[in-house]
């Protein structure tokens, strides 16, 4: 990866990990990152991504970090127009964060939710 795609790249990561929130309202630490994917991230390289001094991450970096998001792979190379921001998520990359997000939620909770989706769904008709 050239220079300004590292940034570019680094500048996405850094977005996501600053604007997206864990159910309870808390950033994402970087360990839960590495640790969303054992076998394919390493604290090293996420730091070294984090900071713009990575080199060509494999694809399959790029995949877990965007499976940890919710978002698809492409969104660290989009400038930020495109961004790979949660305000700006693509309808199935939004889908897919809601339900990370909400598997992380108690039973009940996730029943609470159910219902409240319901209740919007049928307002709307």
């Amino acid at each position: 990866m050239d220079t300004q795609r590292n940034k570019l790249f680094s500048d996405n990561l850094n977005h996501l990990l600053e604007n997206s929130r864990k159910p309870n309202g808390t950033h994402y630490t970087l360990k839960e990152v590495v640790d969303s994917a054992p076998r394919i991230l390493t604290h090293e390289n996420l730091w070294r991504l984090y900071i713009g001094k990575a080199s060509q991450p494999s694809y399959q970096i790029v995949k877990a970090l965007a499976d940890f998001f919710g978002i698809s792979p492409d969104s660290f190379f989009q400038k930020n127009e495109e961004s790979a921001a949660p305000d700006c998520l693509q309808q199935k990359e939004l889908s897919n964060l809601i339900v990370r997000r909400v598997s992380n939620l108690d039973p009940q909770t996730q029943k609470t939710i159910l219902l409240i989706i319901d209740i919007m769904l049928k307002s709307k008709s």
